[in-house]
């Protein structure tokens, strides 16, 4: 019993912890579940988790949700949940059915984990590339994005266009192998061996990124 207390003790400080009851009622939610959602333990008790929805999830992942906890299986995924005072959060969240003595589940114990930080990180990355993109394609010069490979990541609409009029069966579009793409044209393109040469440089850190002109049907 002392084992099972110094456990709960644990959890309590490290992770955001509620119950419900079969049909999704809370039954009891610790501190820093308070905390992170703003609202007071009597606010909470007795109300639907859907006091936290922030709407971004769709209906359709909410009956997987469901679906699978039903089940008795215990389901993982990360969550976005309203406070009290109207600001998002992320959980990482662990939602596990238990049963009574005659198998019925009568509780769903949830475990979360805040992951909000990560969360913001991500979509300002995503905003970030996404403005980059924008930036490159609003360029009227051929212009491509390679990975630390040598091959293509993105390249902007006035390359896309051109290749797609004049690659003919080589792919050069993201996905590609540039370099190996470079390689293959140098025996008869004396500049797309030396655009090779000017990546692997750069790639290697040996060079910094050079200005070379080509003609249009080279890689």
């Amino acid at each position: 019993v002392r084992e099972m207390e110094d456990l709960r003790r644990t959890l309590d400080q490290h992770a955001i912890i509620s119950v419900a009851d079969a049909l999704g009622t809370i039954t009891s939610v610790n501190d820093a579940f308070c905390q992170i959602s703003g609202y007071s333990r009597d606010e909470l008790v007795g109300q639907n988790h859907r006091i936290l929805n922030s709407g971004k999830h769709s209906d359709e992942f909410w009956t997987n949700v469901w679906r699978s906890i039903a089940k008795e299986k215990s389901w993982r995924g990360e969550i976005c949940n309203r406070a009290k005072d109207g600001s998002l959060y992320w959980v990482d969240s662990i939602i596990t059915p238990f049963t009574d003595a005659n198998g019925k589940i009568d509780k769903y114990v949830s475990i979360r984990h805040d992951v909000t930080v990560s969360k913001r990180a991500e979509e300002q990355a995503r905003d970030s590339e996404q403005f980059l993109r924008n930036a490159i394609d609003s360029l009227d010069s051929h212009t491509v994005v390679l990975d630390g490979a040598g091959h293509i990541r993105y390249v902007n609409r006035a390359w896309r266009d051109f290749a797609l009029t004049n690659q003919g069966t080589i792919n050069v579009l993201e996905g590609a192998d540039y370099l190996a793409v470079c390689d293959a044209a140098a025996a008869k393109c004396l500049e797309a061996a030396m655009v090779a040469d000017a990546i692997r440089a750069v790639l290697a850190g040996e060079a910094e990124p050079p200005q070379i002109e080509y003609p249009c049907h080279a890689p």
